[in-house]
């Protein structure tokens, strides 16, 4: 496929995968906890604590993925869309505090807003973290092909010097004219 062509086709799904897919992974997350996870320890699936438990961990999933999953879309840019989905969640967790604390006043589903917007943070600094080792990474190569080149330019210069002092070189050169 043309990069071009598969550029273009990241940066489309790149909001639908986004908002879409990140739900669905947070409740097969919450649907795994349920069934598998809290009975294979002994926990009661419907105890208020396991229900906190799953709220909590698939809220912090979902916002993690939520900037994640952009991040691995994006074809280029990727710490800059990786800060604006990471600004998008944070406004859409904010506004939905906001709807809970003054509106429905609903006070134990900030847990889930909380977890989400936890989960943004963590997420974008790991992007973060993960781009810092990636671009000294590049530095490192940069300063490995800087010593590659002066060992380059040292040997050149050996060589120049072996050729200047060398006297059947200087009459060829003065037979040639060559500066």
């Amino acid at each position: 496929m043309n990069k071009r062509i598969e550029s273009a086709i990241r940066w489309i799904i790149l909001l639908p995968v986004s908002f879409f897919i990140t739900p669905v992974i947070k409740e097969i997350w919450y649907g795994f906890n349920y069934f598998f996870l809290c009975p294979n320890i002994g926990i009661d699936p419907d105890s208020t604590i396991s229900q906190i438990y799953s709220a909590v961990i698939s809220n912090i999933i979902f916002g993690y993925t939520f900037v994640y999953l952009a991040y691995l879309i994006a074809p280029k840019f990727k710490k800059q869309i990786a800060l604006l989905m990471a600004i998008v969640a944070l406004i859409l967790f904010g506004s939905s505090l906001y709807a809970i604390n003054f509106i429905t006043k609903d006070y134990p589903a900030n847990v889930g807003s909380i977890s989400a917007i936890i989960g943004v943070i963590a997420s974008y600094f790991e992007i973060k973290k993960k781009e810092a080792v990636r671009n000294n990474n590049l530095i490192e190569s940069d300063k490995k092909l800087t010593s590659f080149q002066k060992l380059v330019n040292q040997r050149t210069e050996h060589y120049r010097k072996e050729f200047n002092s060398n006297p059947e070189w200087q009459a060829l050169k003065k037979r040639h004219r060559i500066e």
